[in-house]
């Protein structure tokens, strides 16, 4: 993540991302754990885990699930695997969440999502699993990351993902306007 005022306050996007994830998550948690009570999720682009106004981000919303699932009557344990790459909001992510790292709640990897799927797909094995892939802008997630996801024998896999459709558009018309035009140059 290179822009710091991104941190600032959630925007209006983040914020029903966040409210969408914290929306759906408790009723796939209660779903998929009648039948396997652990189930991970893992943050892809997890940033700093907290705002810089102190709400919380989506590695924190969903650790705070974690805890609402554990103490149901029939409990569900959702294990959280961060990923960040960049080093200054990895070690934010790392402070912020370290509580629920010591009790083995969360695991954060420092790195690029796509370098680092294989260890994630390790670490859950055949564990039902919610993936939330939500990029900071158009970042270089490519199809062939998400295959070892989609190839899981585990049928209980799920994805949310944010595809940023205005940004690519961005990127094709500045690709598009840099574009020689033939007999435009002599």
């Amino acid at each position: 993540m290179k822009s710091t005022s991104f941190f600032e306050s959630p925007k209006s996007w983040s914020k029903r991302k966040h409210r969408l994830l914290g929306k759906y998550l408790p009723p796939f948690s209660a779903k998929v754990g009648s039948k396997s009570p652990l189930i991970y999720c893992v943050d892809g682009f997890a940033g700093k885990a907290k705002y810089d106004d102190n709400q919380p981000g989506s590695p924190l919303l969903i650790a705070q699930i974690a805890d609402k699932c554990a103490a149901w009557q029939k409990p569900v344990y959702l294990k959280l695997i961060n990923v960040e790459d960049d080093l200054t909001n990895y070690s934010s992510l790392r402070h912020i969440t370290q509580s629920w790292e010591t009790k083995g709640v969360i695991t954060n990897l420092q790195g690029e999502f796509g370098d680092l799927v294989p260890t994630v797909i390790s670490q859950i094995r055949t564990a039902p699993a919610l993936f939330f892939i939500d990029p900071f802008g158009p970042t270089s997630v490519k199809f062939a990351h998400l295959r070892p996801i989609l190839e899981r024998s585990q049928r209980a896999t799920e994805l949310i993902i944010n595809f940023d459709a205005d940004g690519l558009r961005r990127i094709g018309d500045t690709m598009h306007s840099r574009a020689v035009v033939p007999g435009l140059l002599t």
